[in-house]
């Protein structure tokens, strides 16, 4: 009898635990619908695999209007920031994968998937763009430019803050999305990380691609365009 009652509180607390878990879920999914403004779901699926369990959060986002004319198809942007969003978000359940699909109506237009390893290594690295960005909201270029790696920089320090002091007054910086992986540069093999930031400025707003070295902790490209 005891070990029966000790059995049902048991399953009593799993239940009520993965109850609490799936409302946060519902919650951040709800604001991810809030900031694209569109319809988005989710499933928690598992996976077995060479006799390993994985646990995989999946996303469905429909694809509006807004969504076409801010990323013109580019829909890997947003899906790495849901995908980061609820990595973030929900530290009481890391999963093992999350994989995010963009739909027009029944149509599967895109798909991208994103472990957790890769996940956890971005939320560490994100602390340099933090960085970045207060200085540029502070207009301290001279500790921007110091942020940059000198062996790709093709201008000199003074271009480098001229070419920042055309700025406005900014008012936010949002992050977007992020890439990372492996890009050859002067025949080098570099891993790094990228962010597709919005700058906000009283009068408009300036997207911006920002790649960072990841082994070096620098940057090595500022674009002012997601192209």
């Amino acid at each position: 009898m005891k070990k029966t009652i000790l059995l049902l509180i048991t399953i009593s607390i799993l239940s009520c635990n993965l109850e609490r878990h799936l409302d946060k879920i519902t919650i951040e999914i709800n604001k991810i619908s809030d900031l694209y403004q569109t319809e988005v779901t989710y499933k928690i699926t598992k996976k077995i695999k060479f006799n390993v369990k994985q646990d995989m959060l999946l996303v469905k986002v429909t694809i509006n209007d807004a969504l076409k004319r801010k990323y013109n198809d580019k829909y890997y942007i947003p899906a790495s920031n849901i995908a980061y969003l609820l990595f973030k978000d929900l530290p009481e359940q890391k999963y093992d994968k999350y994989i995010v699909e963009f739909y027009e109506g029944h149509n599967k237009i895109m798909k991208k998937i994103y472990e957790r390893k890769n996940l956890e290594k971005l939320m560490k690295k994100l602390s340099v763009f933090d960085k970045l960005n207060s200085l540029l909201k502070n207009r301290d270029y001279e500790k921007v430019y110091e942020l940059f790696d000198k062996e790709h920089l093709n201008l000199s320090k003074k271009e480098f803050i001229d070419m920042f002091n055309q700025f406005n007054t900014i008012t936010d910086i949002k992050y977007e999305g992020f890439l990372y992986g492996k890009l050859t540069v002067k025949n080098k093999n570099i891993p790094y990380i990228a962010s597709f930031e919005t700058i906000c400025y009283k009068d408009g707003i300036l997207p911006v691609y920002i790649i960072m070295d990841e082994t070096k902790n620098k940057f090595i490209s500022f674009q002012n365009n997601w192209n």
